[in-house]
Order: C-alpha cells, then structure tokens, then sequence
C-alpha cells in the first residue's frame, strides 16, 4: 500500500481548511462563489448574494461562463461589476503544500458557484411504461439501464474515448452527460449512448422481459447551468444540470415513440471558433469513429460493424433524403428533430446462420407518419 506523503497530508489539510472557511459564507446556498485566484500566499475569493446572479449576468459573460479560477484582470473586472470585495484566505501554494494543483481548488470551489455552458452534449434514456410496472420490476429496471451506461462507459475508455461521465435519475430514467466539454466531449457522449442502447438491447433479445427495459431515447447539444445539490447542509459533490438542452429533450421526449432514437437539431462551433458542425455533419462523423468499434464486446457479443444514420424518404434505390420533424410541445413551443437509427452487426454471424442477430434499434421512417405526433419535411 503507497504511503501518503507529508506533502500529501498538508494538500489535504489546505483543501479542507478551504472548504471549512467557504461554507457558512455559502450560507445554505443563499450565497455563490463568482470566482477566485491565487494571490500572494493566500486565496482570493468573490461571494455574491445568489439572487444577484442575473443582474450581473447581464453585464459579463463571466459572471456564469467559464471556469471560476480568474486571471487577474478577469478577477479585477469582475470585483467592480459586483461591487464584491474580495475575501482573502491564507493558502499556500508553494514549498511544502505544492502538489495542491489549481484544478483541486477549482473543484471545490464549483460547489458553491453556478455556471453556464453554452454547448454541451447530453443524453437522455427513459424506460416506457414505468409507471405501470410494480415496484421490483421498476428497481430491477433502473438497474439494468444503469449497468448498461456503465459497461458503455467502460467500453468507450477502453477505447481511448475521454469520458467523465455524469448522470442524474428522471425517476424513470437518467439524463447523461460528459463533464468534459468540446467536440470531442460530446461524441464521446454520443458512443457512450449507443453502446448503453446496444448492451440493453442485447438483453432484451436474450429474453429478459420485465427485468430489462424497453427504452426511447433523445440525444441533442445545447446549453444549460450547472450547479450542486444540497445533501445534509453541504453542497454535495455531483453536479447537476438544468436549462434549454435539457427542456428541449424532455418536451422532445413526450412526443418519442417507444423504441425510437431522436436527435435534436443543433450547431456549434468547432473548437478553432471559426467553422461549426450541425446535426446532420455531425452524424455523418460519427459513422466513420464507429469503425473503433469493431472488436468490442458487447453483452458478450463481438461487433463486426456498427452504422449510424439519420432517417428519411426513400427517393431511388438504395438513396434517400433525411427528414426534419416539428415538435409541437404542451407549451406551444417547437422543438426540430431527427429520426436516428443504430444498426449493430456482430462477428458470429458471418459463419453462423444461428448466431445472435444484428440489431436494428430505432424506428424506420416508414413506422412514423401515421403514428410520431409531429410535422415532416424533407430537407435532403
């Protein structure tokens, strides 16, 4: 067993003595942490009234955006915005307490603080008919969809996909996101997702009615806030989102079908800033990151090839165009969509005519216009 260093014990001792001088300031979250930095031996601090957030929201994006760790024109700014005078911590971050990385700090320090994020990926997974099932069905449920995201998110780091998984319950389902952000966050977001649907699906092939559930799930990118939770009298240490992606994909939700895969219609920026992918490129990317997949096990079944695609009108042979459906929610609100579907082919059935089949999750283009509540255009 590694022993843990006196450098070690003194990290650990600062990092608690941060948490020990902020929460009574945080005071039951009636109070947030706008931002901090490293100053001269000690730590710096903006505390703001919670209910003074989007006044000041409105006058700096960094108010919510971005980490809370300020560069010092940053912090000065900031500090005259709020009219916050900053409190002042003794920290060391030098000789003897040096290993304590500023990311440690940041972390806890988002605890008391709420923070936007203009475009993140997140997933969403609900269980149909939950609410008719008894209470041992719905708990056995809960826990084969939960072992389904995580031997996906296994899978994806095993295959060198970064993934800082979060997930918080619907009661009926979990909503899934990567606590990394950019691009390449949110794929891995994406393949997390249909290799959670893949392994369930398996399950359910194999015969493991009322204990696996049948699911439809929604899929977009978009913004929302973070924040944490209060469990006793603490910030607790998960966080948890709320805002436009994840209204979007509940109304979207209301709407899906059992077994159907939507995808909200999106753009954001690649990480140069200068050009942007929509929902459609982004797809289009994704079937060829799946190659990655070939190899993997998979509820005990080896994938030969998985393919993504987005659905559509057939046009000629073998070429279709993809369509665009309108949600109308119960707020009157429209909601844009793609209808997704997934197609896993396994390494038995090339020699096997008996062996497990290939799996087409989704719903076909055909199966929704008499039955998806929701208006459709062709748009290629």
């Amino acid at each position: 067993m590694n022993k843990i260093s006196t450098e070690q014990v003194d990290a650990l001792s600062e990092l608690t003595a941060i948490e020990s001088r902020i929460t009574p300031l945080w005071n039951l979250g009636r109070n947030n942490v706008l931002g901090w930095r490293p100053r001269q031996g000690a730590l710096e601090i903006l505390v703001v009234p919670s209910y003074d957030i989007l006044r000041l929201s409105d006058q700096s994006h960094r108010i919510l955006q971005g980490s809370r760790l300020m560069g010092n024109s940053t912090f000065e700014k900031i500090a005259k915005i709020s009219g916050c005078e900053p409190l002042r911590f003794p920290f060391h971050f030098g000789a003897g307490a040096q290993s304590i990385p500023l990311h440690m700090v940041e972390t806890i320090l988002a605890r008391y603080a709420i923070t936007a994020t203009l475009f993140r990926a997140v997933g969403l997974f609900d269980i149909v008919d939950y609410s008719k099932l008894v209470s041992i069905n719905q708990v056995a449920q809960l826990k084969s969809l939960e072992y389904s995201i995580n031997i996906a998110h296994k899978r994806v780091q095993d295959l060198g996909f970064k993934m800082d998984l979060a997930r918080t319950t619907t009661g009926d389902g979990y909503y899934i996101w990567n606590r990394d952000k950019g691009p390449n966050a949110d794929i891995s977001t994406y393949l997390l997702l249909i290799l959670a649907l893949g392994d369930n699906a398996i399950a359910l092939n194999k015969g493991a009615h009322g204990l696996v559930p049948e699911l439809r799930v929604c899929f977009g990118i978009g913004p929302h806030y973070s924040f944490h939770q209060v469990e006793g009298l603490n910030p607790s240490g998960h966080d948890y989102i709320v805002g436009d992606i994840t209204i979007s994909l509940a109304r979207m939700l209301e709407k899906c079908l059992p077994r159907q895969f939507l995808m909200g219609d999106f753009v954001r920026p690649l990480d140069n800033g200068e050009e942007t992918i929509d929902s459609l490129a982004f797809v289009d990317n994704i079937a060829q990151v799946v190659d990655r997949f070939a190899g993997i096990k998979l509820g005990g079944e080896a994938v030969s090839e998985v393919k993504c695609y987005l659905t559509g009108q057939v046009e000629m042979e073998r070429d279709f165009n993809i369509s665009k459906w309108t949600i109308t929610d119960k707020h009157g609100h429209e909601h844009t969509t793609y209808n997704q579907k997934v197609n896993f082919h396994f390494e038995t059935a090339k020699t096997d005519p008996n062996a497990f089949p290939s799996l087409y999750l989704g719903r076909q283009h055909g199966e929704l216009l008499n039955n998806f509540d929701a208006n459709v255009e062709a748009i290629t």
